[in-house]
């Protein structure tokens, strides 16, 4: 690893709407590169199984209290000179705390944002509603799920433009995803 500010001292933001495939890559990415990974969701959920299951009134504070975990977690790894990958569906609000995590650590980002159709969104999202392997937490607070969702996905994801590259993946069909070519981008200086 180089020096605090090389170039390898890099935040990595996997990004995008809900049902985008963030996880997938996110985790294809830290096992290849062997880069700690923060997952917003991960947190969350184990929030839901903790927090939501012993006080069941503390549902709407869990959303603030996942994203200054998130935060957290970020900034411990960063402490370290690590590069790391940040996954989640960043928006605007989210700038200015990782543009003041990236300064504080002299870090540089890129970002990778997944993306496909609303209608492929709004399946795989809807799909998810009946996987007993994620919380029902997930949904807690939406009274209509199908139109959140065709709400969410309607306009385009806007990316964070924290740092020196971009890159948008099509997710529509995942055997078309690069899958390597993302490992490159993200591990190249």
């Amino acid at each position: 690893m180089e020096e605090k500010g090389g170039p390898y001292c890099r935040l990595l933001l996997v990004t995008g709407h809900p049902a985008s495939g963030k996880s997938t890559v996110a985790h294809h990415l830290a096992r290849t590169l062997r880069w700690p990974l923060v997952m917003k969701d991960a947190i969350k959920e184990r929030l839901f199984a903790t927090v939501l299951e012993a006080v069941p009134e503390s549902g709407t504070a869990l959303g603030p209290a996942t994203w200054e975990l998130f935060y957290y977690a970020l900034d411990l790894v960063m402490a370290t000179g690590h590069p790391v990958i940040g996954e989640g569906n960043f928006w605007p609000l989210a700038r200015p705390r990782l543009q003041a995590l990236l300064e504080r650590h002299g870090y540089h980002a890129r970002e990778i944002v997944l993306e496909a159709p609303p209608e492929i969104l709004s399946a795989r999202y809807l799909a998810r509603l009946g996987d007993d392997n994620r919380h029902a937490g997930h949904v807690r607070g939406i009274s209509d799920p199908v139109q959140y969702i065709e709400e969410t996905v309607r306009n385009p994801y806007q990316p964070m433009n924290l740092g020196d590259r971009v890159l948008h993946v099509e997710t529509r069909l995942w055997r078309h995803v690069d899958l390597d070519a993302l490992q490159i981008f993200a591990g190249t200086t």
